[in-house]
């Protein structure tokens, strides 16, 4: 449009995608054959890191899906504005028509090819899933971060691997290797204390709530297994083509976005193999880390 027309199908058009300038100063531009930057992916990734990650700097695909999840929530915030076509019937009405269409075209091609590799990690990685748990579906979803909370700390005071809590023994080997490997040589306590303004209050709420109803259970395995599960776990969604979505919502803004951001159909931990930590790590340690990788 800098020329004053436009092209149908035009294989050199792009979209320039700036973020807010106090989180990344980059300019990125996404194309008809290169729709997903690789530096635009990482940086959505770079900001879900968690404390793991960081230190043994592990390619998670818990990291990859939720940097994607993340990237789809910003090309939906940017795609609605394009819903709906220009109907000016004027020669540059036509032409600013086309630009508009082709560049919706090129936001629906970043999304869809974020939804693949979405579903390529999905397809390829086992999930410790609520839907397991006892007392699954409890809703809000405060009680089942709650059940999730409960259940990983039975998971924990039962180590020696004897019998099967929930089926499975195999499950139960994994979180205690990503317990034993990680977030038993962190302070919790600590972390919370230096990483916070202000602690979160859930560990210790829950914690109450336990002993309450008969858990036998330290604060520190709750605010450990509450790190673990607020740290590893992961919303699968099932997401909408996006082509049709515009289709049916071209005259509503508010109802196009809810279709895009997708739906919640699980929630659990992705089972992935990822090295030890070798020594004991303070909150101070992390932070330093995550300053000089940044």
């Amino acid at each position: 449009m800098g020329y004053g027309f436009a092209l149908e199908d035009n294989p050199h058009d792009s979209i320039s995608l700036r973020l807010p300038a106090e989180l990344d100063p980059m300019v990125y531009f996404l194309t008809r054959s290169n729709p997903l930057p690789p530096a635009l992916v990482a940086k959505f990734r770079s900001w879900i890191l968690s404390p793991r990650e960081i230190i043994t700097r592990f390619e998670s695909k818990r990291a990859a899906y939720d940097g994607y999840a993340g990237l789809l929530r910003a090309l939906s915030s940017k795609m609605i504005d394009l819903a709906g076509d220009i109907a000016v019937p004027t020669e540059a009405g036509r032409y600013a028509g086309i630009y508009r269409r082709s560049q919706r075209d090129l936001y629906i091609l970043a999304y869809e090819a974020a939804k693949r590799e979405m579903d390529k990690i999905r397809e390829l990685t086992r999930i410790i899933s609520v839907r397991s748990l006892p007392r699954e579906r409890i809703k809000p979803r405060g009680m089942v971060d709650y059940a999730a909370v409960r259940w990983l700390c039975t998971q924990f005071q039962q180590e020696s691997l004897r019998n099967e809590v929930g089926g499975h023994t195999e499950t139960r080997e994994y979180l205690i290797r990503l317990k034993r490997g990680f977030y038993d040589r962190v302070d919790w306590v600590e972390w919370e204390s230096v990483e916070c303004d202000e602690p979160d209050p859930q560990p210790k709420d829950m914690y109450k709530r336990f002993r309450k109803d008969g858990i036998d259970v330290s604060l520190e395995t709750v605010q450990m297994a509450w790190r673990l599960w607020m740290d590893e776990h992961v919303e699968i969604n099932v997401y909408p083509d996006a082509k049709e979505a515009f289709r049916m919502f071209a005259d509503d803004k508010k109802a196009l976005m809810a279709v895009l951001l997708g739906e919640e159909v699980d929630l659990g931990i992705f089972v992935e193999e990822m090295p030890d930590v070798d020594r004991v790590w303070t909150a101070r340690d992390i932070q330093e880390i995550r300053r000089t990788s940044t």
